[in-house]
C-alpha cells in the first residue's frame, strides 16, 4: 500500500484558535488543546502560468490526533479499510474526458472526516474520553465493521451531492476545497459520487449513475484548459447497476 506524506512549514500560535473553531464539544480534554493554540498551514502551489504561489489553512492536526485517539476501534479500523478500498488497484479509473483516478478525488483526509461525522450522527461524541473505556474495548463483529465502512462512504456521498464537507473542528470550512487537482468544485463532486458508487458497489452495495449531473463539469471557475475541456458523453453514465461477483 502506498503511502503518502506531505511535508508543509507551519506556524504555531499559542492560545489562540479561530471562532469559528469547534473544540468545546470534542470528547477529550481541551484545556491543553487550548494553551497549545492552532496551526497555520503554509502550502505552496502552482497557477496556470507555472508560477508559484503560497497559500495558508488553518490547522487542527495536534486536536485531531487526540480526537483519533479517543474514538471506538471499530471506527479506527474502518476508517483503515476505507483507504485501502480507495486504491485504483481496487477501484478501476475513469476515462471520460481524461483518465482520473480515485486519489484525484477522494483523500484520507476526506475518509476520516466522513468517519468522524458517521460517529457524530450515533451521538458518540456526546461522552468524554474518561467515560469511553468500554466503549473503546468493545469487541465487534465483521457484520458491524461493514456497516460502519458503507456509512462512511453514504456519508461522503452525499457530502459530495451537497459540494459540501465541513471539517469537524473547523465547520465553517469546506474540505472538499483541500489540495484538489481541479478547481471546478462540480466536476469534482460529479466525479467523486462516480467513484464512490463504484467503490460502493465493488463492496456489495449495487447503485444507478443515472442522477449524476454531468451538464455542467466545466465552468468558468475550471483551471483546465481548452484542450481539456472536451465534451463529456452523458451516455456513459445511463442509469445502470454494477453487478459485483
Amino acid at each position: 500500500m502506498k503511502i503518502d506524506i506531505d511535508l508543509v512549514p507551519a506556524c504555531q500560535i499559542k492560545g489562540w484558535w479561530p471562532q469559528l473553531a469547534n473544540i468545546k464539544s470534542l470528547p477529550i480534554f481541551v484545556d491543553e488543546l487550548k494553551k497549545e493554540g492552532a496551526l497555520i498551514m503554509l502550502q505552496t502551489d502552482v497557477d496556470d502560468d507555472h508560477k508559484s504561489f503560497s497559500k495558508q489553512r488553518i490547522s487542527a492536526i495536534k486536536a485531531e490526533k487526540k480526537l483519533m485517539k479517543s474514538i471506538p476501534q471499530i471506527a479506527k479500523d474502518a476508517y483503515t479499510v476505507s483507504k485501502v478500498i480507495c486504491n485504483n488497484r481496487i477501484c478501476p479509473s475513469f476515462c471520460s474526458p481524461f483518465e482520473m483516478e480515485v486519489s484525484d478525488v477522494i483523500t484520507s483526509y476526506m475518509l476520516k472526516t466522513c468517519m468522524l461525522h458517521v460517529l457524530s450522527s450515533k451521538h458518540e461524541f456526546s461522552t468524554k474520553l474518561y467515560d469511553r473505556t468500554e466503549v473503546i474495548a468493545k469487541p465487534y463483529s465483521d457484520d458491524k465493521l461493514y456497516d460502519f465502512i458503507i456509512q462512511i462512504f453514504y456519508k461522503l456521498l452525499q457530502f459530495s451531492v451537497e459540494e459540501n464537507l465541513s471539517a469537524i473542528i473547523f465547520p465553517e470550512l469546506n474540505v472538499f476545497t483541500f489540495n484538489i487537482k481541479f478547481l471546478n468544485t462540480k466536476f469534482n463532486c460529479a466525479m467523486r459520487c462516480l467513484f464512490i458508487k463504484m467503490i460502493l458497489s465493488i463492496i456489495g452495495e449495487p447503485q444507478t449513475f443515472g442522477d449524476i449531473d454531468t451538464e455542467d463539469w466545466f465552468g468558468s471557475d475550471s483551471n483546465m484548459s481548452e484542450t481539456e475541456m472536451l465534451e463529456i458523453d452523458n451516455s456513459n453514465l445511463e442509469e445502470t447497476s454494477i453487478a459485483t461477483a
